[in-house]
């Protein structure tokens, strides 16, 4: 049975992915926030109030959780005529919207009266963003602590495992005269 709804729940990620994310109602994408400086408060507001909590659950530390639960949420919402503000506190707390093994961390999560349905996808769309500068950065900094090529990596490690040896090899071939070996 687990199995059974795993995969219905990566269907239905996956229908969000590629459908109904180019369907999103109106007043979750422009009208939802008067200004910039509202957006980045609610998006700021809700990652300090879920995964960024110190005594939250391992669980639900990670970020690409609280996408999908916020996509599932979309789901309902945009399927259906539904009053955007209520407070998306009360969606949060259905069991419908998480996998099984999260369900007893409900009552944990507690972000706020004052974010509201209407502003599920904007928080998505933060979250992603957020995640995929923190990947890029990531990436960047993986390649800038690599040697550029071949020669600097093959002299970089040789110089880390014998130190004392290159040293030496490198002042003797300074020294050397080229003559003629008879």
């Amino acid at each position: 049975m687990q199995y059974a709804i795993d995969l219905y729940e990566l269907i239905e990620e996956l229908v969000f992915d590629e459908i109904m994310k180019n369907y999103v109602k109106q007043e979750l994408t422009e009208d939802a926030c008067t200004n910039e400086e509202e957006k980045m408060n609610i998006i700021e507001q809700f990652i300090r109030s879920t995964y960024m909590l110190d005594d939250i659950p391992q669980q639900l530390k990670d970020p690409k959780v609280w996408m999908s639960v916020l996509k599932r949420v979309i789901i309902r919402i945009i399927t259906a005529n539904t009053d955007l503000s209520v407070e998306l506190q009360a969606y949060l707390d259905r069991p419908d919207l998480w996998n099984e093994n999260l369900i007893e961390y409900l009552d944990l999560v507690d972000i706020g009266k004052n974010i509201l349905l209407r502003h599920t996808y904007i928080i998505l769309k933060g979250i992603e963003t957020k995640l995929a500068i923190t990947n890029k950065v990531n990436t960047d900094s993986k390649a800038n602590n690599e040697p550029k090529n071949l020669r600097d990596w093959c002299q970089t490690k040789n110089e880390k495992m014998n130190p004392t040896t290159t040293t030496m090899a490198s002042s003797t071939n300074v020294t050397k005269k080229k003559g003629r070996v008879d």
